[in-house]
């Protein structure tokens, strides 16, 4: 059966051009689904030419698990991510740590999602967290560095973070990517042009500094908070934030333009 499904897969890789061309990172050239030990993976290649592993499936049982950096001689630069298979690689797998390699650059959806990660380091090599990466786990810090262009929604939902700061390489706060952790510290870079939907609702922010670079906020984006006042950039229209309940009804909110 299992066989089977793996032809089946190889078949649907084989009908058509695979390209995946996540923010101009990557550009699928694997045809074949390939198994190595725990591992099935395709062959990949960056845009600029770095030829290396996308890990599609993982079939071991390890808790403490250490990904390779390399398979076959090959680097692994992706934990899924692909259009029709790749979801999920370490999902359910009740891992309570992982060793993520300085190779990859790409962190695919759900990739490590409803495990028991208490604390994950995530390489300078890493330039995208997909949708729901690391939600539903028991993270208590994690580390987002100035070479992270994407944080996907729900990427860190359902965890345990106390604090988090956002660089200055992140234009958007996805959708509820913080929700429902115990913050009571988040630092916005000066880049960020929208923070989305219920993106740090349920959590324990006292205050909030929001940047004049940031031009949309989405609704709910801080509801059940302890915030108790804040200033909004002329850029965000006062009426906007009060009426989406972007924070909750007591709050004071300072600026805006009045107007919008």
């Amino acid at each position: 059966m299992e066989e089977k499904v793996k032809d089946s897969k190889n078949k649907q890789l084989r009908s058509f051009e695979m390209k995946r061309n996540i923010l101009g990172l990557f550009v699928v050239i694997g045809l074949l689904l390939v198994a190595c030990g725990d591992y099935e993976y395709v062959e990949a290649s960056t845009n600029d030419g770095i030829t290396g592993i996308f890990i599609t499936e993982y079939k071991g049982s390890a808790k403490d698990l250490k990904i390779p950096s390399k398979i076959k001689g090959l680097p692994v630069i992706s934990i899924g991510g692909l259009n029709m298979t790749g979801f999920n690689v370490f999902k359910d797998k009740q891992l309570t740590s992982v060793t993520i390699p300085d190779t990859v650059v790409f962190i695919g959806p759900s990739a490590f999602e409803n495990n028991n990660l208490t604390s994950v380091i995530i390489p300078y090599s890493v330039r995208v967290i997909d949708h729901h990466a690391f939600k539903n786990n028991k993270l208590t810090s994690v580390n987002i560095d100035n070479s992270i262009i994407v944080i996907g929604r729900s990427a860190f939902e359902n965890n345990q973070l106390t604090s988090v700061r956002i660089p200055d390489s992140i234009t958007k706060i996805e959708d509820s990517s913080f929700k429902n952790n115990q913050l009571s510290s988040v630092t916005i870079g000066n880049s960020v042009r929208e923070i989305g939907y219920n993106a740090f609702q349920d959590n324990k922010i006292t205050s909030i500094f929001i940047p004049d670079s940031v031009t949309k906020i989405g609704s709910g984006a801080f509801l059940n908070n302890q915030i108790t006042s804040v200033n909004i950039p002329k850029s965000i229209g006062w009426v906007s934030v009060a009426a989406y309940n972007v924070f909750d009804p007591n709050v004071k909110i300072i600026g805006g333009d009045m107007n919008r």
